[in-house]
């Protein structure tokens, strides 16, 4: 089965791209920073994108998938094997997105009365959406609304569909709102949807407990858009989500209760999972700088895709630039096509984003199975870092296990330009 779910009526389209999949037309949608369709699929999909130019030397990645397109004058020709979003890369082109989920399974009832639904194909003008507790909100594949969505100190809330949330009004008024916003809430989810045009951080966790997101694609330009953050919450799951961010695309973070309507406290028990990142700013995964806390533990990126980092961040990344003690961090299954400055960078710091007077600490990091492609960019400009603030906010036992650059196993720092200040038990396996 196959879903091409459209762009709805007064949602810019692409000039660049026409698309169809096993036949069908697939509508294509335009953002400032890359163009995107739609669609679903419980199995393969030969796709055809017909460019506007010849588009030269093209990839299609995650590089992972293994998919190698073949280009006939102004058409690119690939074999999606089975659902998951890629990036259609032609030569000196900007990106298109295939966001290829699953189809939807059990949608919620239109006449339900807890379910706010916006569908036929449209856009709707909300402002700000405010969920309360037990209520969905259901964007309809094909459909856009238009605003930023909100809920406080509720439990039991949805936000799903196959549609667009699109934060370009907020944008046009320069009102820098949070696009998806849960605060101070218990045992949400959001799956499926499609975040674009943020003016802030795209999709927010702040003092949750309780939260599962999966296959949501976001489309983020400019520094700030954030791609999912979790701030002083626990229990939480990310799966499956394919992130574009002008700014950092997983990261953790802790307020203190001051700051916001919720608890604040300490980050407990947060897994990412099978995500496909490309930051145009931050890092691809990490967890600070605002860390004002006790603890940020039991933290988990496994099985990630980073397409690209340009500019000043990391592929993997903590920056502490509060009193936390950051404890129990893993990065797992790494696969990193490209990252310029930095590599790996875990610090102690002192930053303009922290508040805290007292420093903190960075004990116990595993990173292992990462592969890493290098390109002649990285030589004389890319390296890792390893730091703490001083003798006594310190850095410790950081493993760094099955790391790859080029299929060459990384056996000590000069392997990965690894530069160390204030950290012991850094070991290489």
């Amino acid at each position: 089965m196959v879903i091409t779910y459209g762009i709805p009526e007064g949602f810019p389209r692409s000039e660049l791209y026409a698309v169809t999949v096993n036949g069908q037309e697939a509508a294509v949608g335009h953002t400032d920073a890359a163009d995107f369709a739609c669609l679903a699929t419980d199995g393969p999909l030969d796709v055809e994108v017909t460019v506007a130019s010849p588009p030269g030397t093209t990839a299609v990645r995650p590089l992972s998938r293994g998919i190698t397109p073949s280009v006939h004058e102004r058409r690119v020709v690939f074999r999606l094997p089975c659902p998951g979003s890629v990036s259609v890369e032609p030569e000196k082109l900007p990106p298109l997105f295939l966001f290829a989920g699953p189809p939807e399974q059990d949608p919620p009832s239109r006449s339900d009365p807890a379910v706010r639904w916006f569908g036929d194909r449209r856009v709707h003008d909300v402002g700000e959406l405010v969920l309360q507790s037990g209520e969905t909100l259901y964007v309809e594949g094909g459909a856009a609304m238009r605003g930023h969505v909100v809920a406080r100190q509720a439990h039991d809330v949805t936000v799903r569909g196959a549609g667009i949330i699109d934060g370009i009004g907020l944008r046009q008024r320069k009102q820098w709102r949070r696009g998806v916003l849960f605060e101070d809430c218990d045992r949400v989810r959001v799956e499926g949807v499609s975040i674009v045009n943020s003016p802030g951080w795209t999709l927010v966790f702040h003092a949750c407990h309780g939260a599962h997101v999966a296959g949501v694609n976001e489309i983020g330009e400019g520094l700030g858009t954030d791609g999912i953050d979790v701030v002083s919450s626990r229990d939480v799951v990310v799966q499956d989500c394919f992130l574009r961010n002008g700014d950092d695309n997983l990261v953790v973070k802790a307020f203190a209760p001051a700051e916001g309507r919720g608890r604040g406290g300490d980050v407990d028990n947060v897994l990412f999972e099978r995500c496909t990142l490309l930051g145009h700013g931050g890092c691809a995964m990490e967890i600070g700088h605002e860390l004002r806390t006790d603890e940020i533990r039991n933290v988990t990126f496994r099985d990630c895709d980073v397409l690209g980092i340009h500019g000043h961040g990391a592929a993997i990344g903590i920056h502490n630039a509060d009193h936390a003690t950051v404890r129990d961090i893993t990065f797992e299954s790494i696969r990193v096509e490209h990252h310029f400055t930095r590599l790996i960078d875990l610090r102690v710091i002192a930053s303009r984003y922290g508040k805290d007077s007292e420093r903190g600490r960075i004990r116990g990091v595993r990173i292992r199975n990462v592969r890493v492609t290098s390109s002649p960019y990285n030589a004389g400009y890319t390296v890792s870092l390893i730091g703490g603030y001083d003798a006594a906010h310190d850095v410790r036992d950081v493993t760094i296990e099955g790391l790859y650059m080029d299929g060459r196993k990384a056996t000590g720092p000069d392997d990965i330009d690894l530069y160390v200040r204030h950290a012991t038990g850094i070991e290489f396996r």
